[in-house]
């Protein structure tokens, strides 16, 4: 896969505090969110990909619901023990470049029936 000009065709998503969450690289963007009842916060960018941001007992897990096509995702999570680092880090490498980026708790999807 060419991924092009990498500058614009990668985005880094971490947690910042229990209220942040923040994107880098092509797209930076600190997001002041709210939590749904469960705690989570869902990610969605331009290229298709939707993740979901959980803040579990002072530490954001992110997890891939969607990954946008021509997408790859490195998701690095910290061990539980780690008091200096309250986040996972998901990069997403795109074949195309990031040209938006949004944060919030509701999505829906097609009924496929």
């Amino acid at each position: 896969m060419n991924l092009g000009n990498t500058k614009h065709c990668t985005l880094t998503v971490t947690g910042s505090s229990g209220d942040l969450i923040e994107t880098e690289r092509s797209i930076r963007r600190e997001f002041r969110v709210v939590k749904d009842d469960n705690g989570d916060v869902l990610i969605g960018a331009s290229d298709g990909t939707l993740l979901r941001a959980s803040f579990q007992n002072g530490v954001w897990r992110i997890t891939e619901v969607r990954l946008g096509a021509g997408t790859v995702i490195d998701l690095y999570q910290p061990p539980e023990d780690n008091v200096y680092q309250n986040s996972d880090v998901a990069t997403l490498h795109s074949s195309r470049p990031f040209e938006w980026v949004l944060c919030g708790t509701h999505s829906a999807t097609a009924d496929n029936n």
